[in-house]
C-alpha cells in the first residue's frame, strides 16, 4: 500500500513517517506539489494536513476528487482544528476520517488500518 503524506511542516511529516515507517510513504509539503505527485503516482491512502501555506486541505481535498483515478482513494485529515464546524467541513470536502492533533501512534496507526482495510 502506497500512502501520500501532505504537510507542510517537517516535523509533521517526520512525526507520521516514524510511526507509519512498514508502509511504502511518499510525502508532498503543500496541497499543490500533491496534486503534482498523484498525476506521476498512484496511492492507496493521503493524509492531509488542513492548515498549509497555499491551497489547505480542504481545497486540497476537492481538487483530488476532480480526478477521475482518485475519486474513491481515502483521505484522512490530520488537523489541529478541533471544533465540529472543522471536522465537518473535512468529511464534506471528501475526507473518510479526521484525527485531531496532538495524536497517538496508536491511534494514527488504528485508523489508518481500518480505512485501508475498507
Amino acid at each position: 500500500m502506497k500512502i501520500l503524506i501532505v504537510d507542510d511542516l517537517s516535523k509533521n511529516i517526520q512525526f507520521v513517517a516514524n510511526i507509519l515507517s512498514s508502509h511504502n510513504l511518499s510525502f508532498a509539503k503543500s496541497g499543490e506539489k500533491a496534486l503534482e505527485l498523484i498525476q506521476r503516482e498512484k496511492f492507496d491512502l493521503i493524509l492531509l494536513d488542513v492548515i498549509m501555506g497555499g491551497m489547505d486541505g480542504y481545497e486540497t481535498c476537492k481538487e483530488l476528487r476532480k480526478i477521475n483515478a482518485y475519486e474513491k482513494v481515502p483521505v484522512i485529515f490530520l488537523s489541529g482544528n478541533t471544533d465540529l464546524d472543522n471536522i465537518n467541513k473535512g468529511l464534506r470536502s471528501g475526507g473518510q476520517a479526521y484525527i485531531t492533533k496532538p495524536f497517538t501512534a496508536n491511534e494514527l496507526e488504528s485508523k489508518v488500518n481500518s480505512v485501508l482495510a475498507l
